[in-house]
């Protein structure tokens, strides 16, 4: 220690090591302490949790546990926490902020009813603050212990943003920012105003969004913190996601991609580089996106996290099945289904069933589409959205609805021969609330339009109304020329000219653009059902 006293730093676990054999336990704590923040910081989260699982374990044990204080313990918690979620371990992590919650005093209520009566307070509180400033944002008498429980609350609804667990989300975001407001100008209260900002996206209240957005880029320049900056870009970054301002989005993953590889930080890498190649998929930009989800593949085996394998296991799966492979798209969502059957993210298990349904659809395993896509509707929180990107499994479900059946109504199709007739009013009602819920997500987000129209069209088509499918059908030809989406605007073409007569000159028109559309987003399998058309009408 004193030879190296000017930087202890890579010395840290050997220290740990000595002092432990000398059995000076307070001496231990504080390297382990020190060593387990060093991991953090390098994104070593194995090496966190062998450091934080050690320290606790000397203040929790049954004999003589070493004394601390619970602010301290709470802190050790905290980052076993946020190094188990590095990890993606999502249920650990969640575990291990709970307990750090507890210890300060705070916590998540058990069940729906106390969980609402709590944000109704948050909510209640987050206005005294707007209204009152100078009464209820008076400096905390605890600031230590507040910034601990707003840190913890913050790690809290990433878990609960992928888990797509609203009402938590919210708590948490709320519950966040009421702690850090009291602690006035800090790094914590920049990200609790990003955060605030994409939950208002959410309900959806945009002025409410921009309102936080704006403070929160008011607080940053005062803070000094690249980081927080990138991590602000990020967030942000989902929210323009799910509005279809691409190029909005493009620009803050830019600038957030820069300084994470600066320092290293390959869990937002990760999480950045999926958001893009996502909402380029989204754009039509499928090279780009497969480009850079094998490159998020690439990362997740080297950092061997498996959360994030499964992320780019289903963005490469959705482009596969957009260039008529379904067959291995198929093999990746098995395999990304069991990853997240260990690591929970609901939101991308929505993604996942819902395209695992389609793929098995356009292979002719009928009776496995239809079980994927009913799991999809089973997967917890899914009646409402709060991720962007699970755009793909309300379409898979609501896709595979519809083509059954419409496959359904004829006695002699392949359907009907492997599913049986008996099945078609079963398929039909789950058609109708497929179609209900594209709906409820095109209301938190726009990018869904498109595709909500696209589907409505087709329910009132299957259903005898060609007047009104066509009408829908120009509903979403026009969202998605407004949310610049090469690939819906194909779909919606398509829809549109097979319903025309033969002699319409604006047939011609529309398949023509629809052939132009699938070629600029190399979308092969849509392409070939329009040569197939053109080639057989």
């Amino acid at each position: 220690e004193e030879q190296y006293a000017d930087d202890l730093s890579p010395y840290y676990p050997l220290l740990v090591h000595h002092w432990g054999k000398a059995e000076n336990e307070q001496k231990t704590l504080e390297y382990l302490d020190k060593a387990g923040e060093q991991a953090l910081r390098d994104y070593a989260n194995q090496e966190a949790v062998d450091f934080f699982s050690q320290a606790l374990s000397m203040v929790t044990r049954s004999e003589a546990p070493v004394q601390v204080d619970r602010v301290r313990q709470a802190h050790w918690e905290r980052q076993l926490g946020e190094a188990h979620y590095g990890l993606g371990r999502m249920v650990e992590g969640r575990k291990h902020l709970m307990s750090a919650l507890a210890l300060v005093g705070y916590s998540v209520p058990n069940g729906f009813g106390l969980q609402v009566l709590r944000l109704v307070q948050q909510v209640l509180r987050q206005v005294l603050h707007r209204l009152f400033p100078r009464v209820f944002l008076a400096r905390s008498r605890h600031p230590g212990l507040r910034m601990e429980a707003a840190d913890t609350y913050s790690q809290l609804a990433a878990v609960y943003y992928l888990s797509n667990d609203t009402t938590l989300l919210l708590l948490s975001t709320l519950s966040t920012l009421n702690l850090a407001e009291r602690v006035q100008v800090s790094p914590e209260l920049a990200r609790a105003y990003a955060n605030m900002s994409s939950v208002a996206s959410l309900i959806p209240w945009r002025k409410l969004a921009l309102l936080y957005e704006r403070r929160a880029w008011e607080i940053l320049p005062l803070i000094h913190r690249p980081y927080e900056e990138a991590y602000a870009s990020m967030v942000f970054a989902v929210q323009y996601s799910g509005l279809g301002d691409w190029e909005r989005v493009e620009a803050y993953i830019t600038s957030a991609l820069q300084v994470f590889r600066q320092i290293g930080d390959h869990e937002r890498i990760s999480e950045s580089a999926t958001i893009l190649a996502t909402a380029l998929g989204l754009a039509g930009q499928t090279q780009r996106s497969c480009q850079l989800f094998e490159q998020i593949l690439a990362e997740a085996q080297e950092t061997d996290n498996d959360l994030q394998r499964a992320w780019g296991m289903v963005g490469r799966a959705h482009n596969l099945l957009r260039q008529n492979e379904a067959e291995q798209s198929e093999w990746l969502l098995h395999q990304a289904l069991d990853l997240l059957a260990v690591n929970t993210d609901f939101s991308e298990q929505v993604r996942a069933y819902g395209l695992l349904a389609l793929a098995s659809l356009r292979q002719g395993k009928y009776e496995t589409s239809l079980r994927a896509a009913q799991e999809m509707l089973r997967v917890p929180g899914q009646s409402v959205p709060t991720v962007f990107s699970t755009l793909a499994g309300y379409a898979g479900a609501a896709e595979v609805y519809l083509t059954l059946w419409e496959g359904l109504k004829t006695a002699q199709s392949d359907i009907t021969t492997a599913l049986g007739a008996s099945r078609r009013l079963e398929v039909m009602r789950a058609a109708r609330l497929a179609c209900k819920a594209m709906h409820r997500f095109a209301r938190v987000f726009p990018i869904g339009l498109p595709r909500a129209w696209l589907y409505q069209g087709w329910l009132e088509k299957v259903s005898g109304h060609p007047r009104r499918a066509q009408r829908a059908w120009q509903r979403s030809l026009a969202a998605a020329e407004t949310l610049h989406m090469t690939y819906e605007m194909g779909r919606a073409c398509f829809e549109i000219a097979k319903t025309l007569p033969p002699a319409d000159t604006d047939r011609m028109r529309y398949l023509q653009r629809a052939v132009q559309y699938f070629q600029e987003c190399q979308a092969t399998y849509d392409l070939a059902q329009v040569q197939t058309y053109q080639t057989t009408s």
